[in-house]
């Protein structure tokens, strides 16, 4: 079951994790516990940051998707569509990880891909920028607005790319101690 949540509530549920990990370091924890919740708090800190970059560029992304050029709503496509394709990778990993469903080799194979789509889509995305410019189909102006926008949007699917590998790797040790990966059929991560 998929659970929409507002920028906010996840503002609210990032402080209640942070609070509730400050408090677990006032106890005593075996080694291990707490060589696992270093890695999760830093990929959820990362996650947060990712999140709240793309909350703060969207209104930007959906008023480019408003213009009245067709390369800039050319534009806000391609953002859409990289977003879409984004929340489909995380959708996928999360659930591989929460139904064990394919060993952290697999998901690792499938991030490596991930990282790798999320580097391809943002040279063509600056490439696509370079021609139009060239082209004189869209002002200076424009083109420095698209490219920070991708820049904030590029680091924030690195980020999240980046966190859900810890947060496998993270899964994986805890599973499986000795590093050996489970026996558990392969998804189709393709």
């Amino acid at each position: 079951m998929v659970v929409l949540l507002g920028y906010a509530d996840l503002e609210n549920l990032h402080s209640q994790i942070f609070a509730f990990y400050a408090r677990i370091q006032t106890q005593p924890l075996d080694e291990n516990e707490a060589l696992r919740m270093e890695p999760l708090m830093r990929a959820s800190r990362s996650i947060m940051n990712a999140t709240r970059n793309f909350n703060d560029i969207m209104e930007e992304i959906n008023d480019i998707g408003n213009d009245e050029k067709a390369i800039m709503v050319s534009m806000y496509q391609n953002f859409m569509t990289r977003l879409n394709a984004m929340e489909n990778r995380v959708e996928r990993v999360m659930g591989t990880l929460e139904n064990q469903t394919g060993s952290v080799s697999d998901i690792q194979v499938f991030l490596n891909n991930c990282f790798s789509s999320v580097e391809k889509e943002d040279k063509q995305f600056i490439q696509a920028c370079s021609r139009a410019i060239a082209q004189k189909a869209i002002k200076e102006t424009d083109v420095s607005r698209l490219l920070m926008i991708n820049r904030l949007f590029t680091q924030s699917c690195r980020m999240i790319v980046l966190s859900m590998q810890g947060i496998a790797k993270t899964a994986d040790a805890g599973q499986n101690p000795a590093g050996k990966s489970p026996e558990v059929v392969p998804p189709n991560m393709q």
